[in-house]
């Protein structure tokens, strides 16, 4: 027998109001859009724990968003051909509406960084099965999307708009860094994704990484300067 969180997540993406991001607020958490996201999450929690299947499904679509943007970010073009990203956001969410009572007891770290975790899970083991399996089609780097390495532009301020002369045009900036970010460690790379893209603090990734804060710190700082260096080699000496 299917289990019922999974039939109700199957209708919600086709539910428009999910899909528009419209879900209105649970009539028992009506002040849930005057508080901080961590803030709201915990209410939202209590609730959910209690019952109240109307936060459930409010805490559950807000999650579907950003869970969709952190697949589309990160998921290789041609592991994409093989695997639907939106089947990747669907089994996500049923594995966390699955572990969520399991999660509310233990309570091991924040909702929000568990569910990240649970994505970046997700997407390892698909990049695993897929790049692992047809080395010879697929290749073995992972690609980064257009649209992280735009972000990673945009974020870290690559560009010197102040002098034309060394600037390099900024297609051709946005497919550097999809070259050097797909050379990285993978760890190097989620650091720089999470951070730059994800706007997590250092806190949080370092729970979604599972390692000591000031230790990710230290290796954020060091993945965006092999990053900067891996961008030099491709332009010369490029302006920072």
């Amino acid at each position: 027998m299917p289990d019922i969180w999974e039939v109700q997540f199957k209708l919600a993406r086709r539910n428009t109001l999910v899909r528009n991001h419209t879900y209105r607020f649970p009539s028992s958490c009506r002040e849930v859009h005057q508080l901080s996201a961590s803030q709201s999450n915990e209410l939202l929690l209590e609730q959910v724990a209690r019952g109240d299947q109307e936060a459930r499904e409010y805490l559950f679509s807000r999650y579907m968003r950003i869970v969709r943007n952190l697949v589309h970010l990160r998921i290789d073009h041609r592991v994409a051909q093989r695997i639907s990203p939106s089947d990747i956001v669907q089994e996500t969410m049923i594995e966390v509406s699955n572990r969520l009572d399991d999660f509310l007891q233990k309570r091991p770290m924040s909702f929000d960084a568990w569910v990240r975790r649970t994505a970046y899970q997700n997407l390892a083991r698909i990049r695993r099965t897929h790049l692992g399996t047809a080395r010879r089609d697929v290749g073995r780097e992972v690609a980064l999307s257009i649209a992280g390495s735009v972000i990673i532009v945009n974020r870290l301020e690559l560009e010197n708009n102040d002098d034309p002369s060394v600037r390099l045009e900024r297609d051709e900036l946005v497919q550097q860094v999809q070259h050097v970010m797909m050379v990285l460690t993978d760890e190097d790379r989620e650091l720089i994704l999470m951070r730059t893209c994800d706007g997590l603090d250092n806190a949080t990734a370092a729970a979604v990484l599972d390692i000591d804060p000031r230790l990710c710190s230290k290796r954020y700082s060091r993945a965006l300067l092999k990053l900067r260096n891996g961008l030099r080699k491709h332009d010369g000496e490029m302006p920072i």
